[in-house]
């Protein structure tokens, strides 16, 4: 039995695809982690979700998702995906007890080492079989096996038997990155909370929830429904994200994303909620499904299409401004026509 069995409900997948970059592991752990569901429950989405998700991602990262592309995942980008795909992170210090304590506390870690560290204690031995002198390597910890052996879910180890348990005091850790749940409450620190308690369904503080309409009111009078009802009330739901306006329709959903296609649309103070209609390749999984859209991506995107209809504006205006100052001045050269005709007029002898 396990020390600490795997803290969400998750599945294995390869991450070698054909004709694919061979270094998409961290886009692959990011994936597997967004995927997965409560323990107990399914994954929130199927495995070819996760493989989509992944190739999507390395190519809007790392270009051209190719076998010679040999990019790979820097913190920096870590970070960045997660939240503008909707989630949170927490970095935390990159040592096998740190890593632990967070494992205890029921949130997986992703981790970066150095590939001639990883030792999986069932092998015994190294999982690879390739040359790993000088390669790194992500992947996610979901639980310990014992001390500090913890269960990992591997999408480059081809065994049987996973969760792998790997030696996590002979790992040469990079990096540690706490991937946030959003069943769970966002850290306020690295250091890792002593108990959490999975997130109580219900309404959030001082809004209404109506069980017959199913529908929340918040606050400040403006209602959630259907799909992004739900949502909130799956508990841990900022009593003070409240939506800014009502549930609409919008084509394309994402200006930043046109491949999400139409769908429902919903912002709130903080993030903003979505429902694909049609979503094309890579998207289809998220068909009829709640997503948090990226609202830092579509914010920019807003802006440059402001930007450019203004810039539109000012030229049109320009023009406008061009063609009245060359009217007033036809006017005044008309003007002048006329006094000089005038002129000859009256100069004719009678």
């Amino acid at each position: 039995m396990a020390e600490v069995p795997e803290i969400m409900s998750c599945f294995d997948f390869n991450q070698l695809q054909p004709n694919e970059s061979l270094d998409q592991c961290g886009f692959a752990a990011t994936a597997l982690c967004f995927a997965a569901g409560p323990p107990g429950s399914d994954p929130r989405h199927p495995v070819q979700w996760a493989i989509q998700m992944m190739a999507a991602w390395y190519t809007e990262f790392d270009g051209p998702n190719i076998l010679s592309n040999k990019s790979g995942m820097e913190d920096w980008q870590l970070y960045k995906l997660i939240v503008e795909k909707g989630g949170h992170y927490q970095s935390i210090d990159p040592h096998a007890e740190s890593i632990a304590s967070w494992i205890r506390a029921k949130y997986p870690v992703i981790v970066a080492v150095t590939e001639d560290s990883v030792y999986d204690v069932h092998l015994p031995g190294k999982p690879y079989t390739w040359n790993t002198a000088g390669l790194d390597h992500i992947f996610t910890v979901t639980g310990i096996d014992h001390g500090h052996v913890f269960l990992c879910r591997d999408t480059v180890n081809q065994h049987s038997g996973s969760p792998y348990s790997y030696d996590g005091d002979k790992l040469v850790y990079l990096s540690a990155t706490v991937f946030v749940p959003d069943w769970l409450p966002r850290p306020t620190s690295a250091i890792a909370p002593h108990a959490t308690a999975v997130a109580t369904p219900g309404a959030p503080a001082g809004w209404h929830y109506d069980p017959v309409k199913k529908e929340l009111t918040a606050p400040n009078g403006v209602k959630v429904a259907l799909g992004f009802c739900d949502e909130v009330m799956k508990g841990n739901w900022p009593a003070g994200c409240h939506p800014v306006v009502a549930q609409y329709y919008r084509d394309p959903l994402e200006d930043s994303n046109p491949a999400l296609g139409p769908g429902d649309q919903q912002p709130f103070n903080d993030r903003v909620l979505g429902y694909p209609h049609n979503p094309q390749q890579p998207y289809e999984g998220l068909k009829n499904k709640v997503i948090v859209e990226y609202a830092g991506k579509e914010l920019v995107a807003a802006r440059q299409i402001a930007d450019a209809r203004w810039q539109q504006v000012q030229k049109y205006y320009n023009l406008s401004k061009q063609l009245h100052d060359t009217a007033v001045a036809l006017q005044a050269d008309n003007a002048k026509l006329q006094a000089d005709v005038l002129a000859l007029q009256q100069a004719l002898p009678k």
